[in-house]
């Protein structure tokens, strides 16, 4: 998903926005939002000695369901502040052509697999608007995010009519901080838009995350949210001085219930 596009027309946007917007956003407002993200999520882990496994070749995961998250954020007139949670459940049912390992404890090639994996995003971002319009801005983000992923994994084999069972269960939480620009727009009172794109590259490793945010309030103090983001890394084993590897793309929709106040 390429959401650079999106980007340079929502800046566009910004930089024309004082000749086309005529009215001005409430100045200091908070936002407290009911939402539902269902990213797809898929890629590999590894670190060596202890865990080692692919979501499609290995797990088949798919989604199993969504929990429901939240969002906080305050808007000024120099600064935005976000902060936000949501979970989303998968579940695999698969028959491995190689072994997996989770947290030391390695599950045979052919046997049945069944896996788990729930994750947890947490964000906590700050935009410094850098130009600032009436009804409109360019910012740089600054943040803190984090995964939490919970795997849990159990096998089954038969041999020689004995049926053997094992499981295993491991809990891998990833750190990101946020560093990008935004730019975001508010056509009169009723709309709110917003669209950002941070990246972080180190010695081979890279992290980028890219989404819009489109708010609509057909009440002043109510309103429903859609969102698109994509997020991924790409760390090759030995490019940030680990014995881990991690590749993993998140691509998801989102809506939610707003209140401002």
């Amino acid at each position: 998903m390429r959401l650079t596009p999106w980007l340079a027309l929502l800046s566009l946007s910004a930089l024309h926005a004082q000749d086309s917007l005529k009215s001005t956003p409430p100045g200091g407002h908070w936002n407290f939002g009911i939402i539902r993200q269902a990213p797809d999520f898929t890629g590999n882990y590894a670190k060596t000695g202890e865990s080692s496994w692919d979501t499609a070749r290995d797990l088949g995961l798919g989604k199993d369901s969504t929990g429901v998250g939240v969002l906080l954020d305050y808007e000024g007139r120099r600064f935005l502040l976000h902060m936000g949670t949501y979970s989303q459940n998968y579940a695999g049912d698969s028959n491995p052509t190689i072994p997996v390992t989770i947290n030391n404890q390695t599950f045979n090639a052919n046997a049945r697999l069944q896996s788990k994996i729930k994750l947890q995003d947490y964000e906590l971002d700050w935009t410094i608007k850098l130009w600032r319009w009436d009804a409109a801005y360019i910012g740089l983000d600054l943040g803190f995010n984090a995964w939490k992923l919970d795997v849990s994994a159990l096998g089954t084999a038969t041999s020689n009519g004995v049926t053997a069972t094992q499981s295993e269960s491991d809990s891998v939480t990833v750190p990101i901080p946020q560093i990008g620009l935004s730019a975001g727009g508010h056509f009169g009172s009723n709309v709110d838009v917003r669209g950002y794109y941070n990246l972080l590259s180190k010695s081979g490793a890279s992290y980028h995350r890219a989404g819009v945010d489109l708010r609509y309030f057909p009440l002043s103090w109510l309103g429903l949210r859609a969102n698109v983001e994509n997020e991924g890394f790409d760390v090759p084993q030995g490019s940030i001085g680990t014995d881990t590897t991690l590749h993993i793309t998140k691509n998801g929709v989102g809506f939610g219930v707003i209140a401002r106040f």
